[in-house]
């Protein structure tokens, strides 16, 4: 019996030092996305499921598809092909994605279809990752929509 208390006390400062460092240690792994992403813009370059469908291009229609993070990393907005979007969004440094109570301007325009597409993808997105400096958001870790970092053009 003594020996087991020993062997319990031995292995008890161990397990300790070892929650310690783990919990100092490889912050890296555990950086909060929200201030990785907050105060960012994406435009997407891939969109799973587009065949064919026309996406606004800023020289030829004068504005772009983007999506883009407040400050806090709690809210999105952005422009979906006609229409302005916004809604919550919750992250997780393990990766996991949900968006929110999203909504949309109920504009008709000549990109409905890639609208549609994009922001379905958009809801059923249940993980995100960033890769190469692009931000990959996924459905069982199949890629949706694959953004690149942008800057949101101003209007005049």
């Amino acid at each position: 019996m003594r020996k087991n208390i020993v062997k319990i006390f031995s292995f008890f400062p161990l397990c300790t030092c070892l929650y310690l460092f783990g919990c100092m240690g490889g912050s890296e792994s555990f950086r909060n996305p929200c201030e990785e992403l907050g105060g960012t813009a994406w435009t997407p370059i891939f969109l799973e499921g587009r065949d064919g469908a026309k996406m606004p291009d800023l020289k030829s229609d004068g504005s772009i598809v983007y999506l883009q993070f407040s400050k806090d990393g709690k809210r999105i907005n952005g422009m979906s092909g006609d229409n302005l979007f916004g809604g919550e969004v919750e992250m997780t440094a393990n990766g996991s994605f949900k968006a929110d109570k999203v909504y949309s301007t109920r504009r008709m325009g000549p990109f409905s279809e890639y609208e549609s597409k994009f922001l379905s993808a958009l809801n059923k997105a249940d993980s995100f990752a960033i890769r190469n400096g692009h931000l990959a958001l996924l459905e069982k870790g199949k890629t949706l929509i694959e953004f690149e970092p942008t800057t949101v053009p101003q209007k005049e």
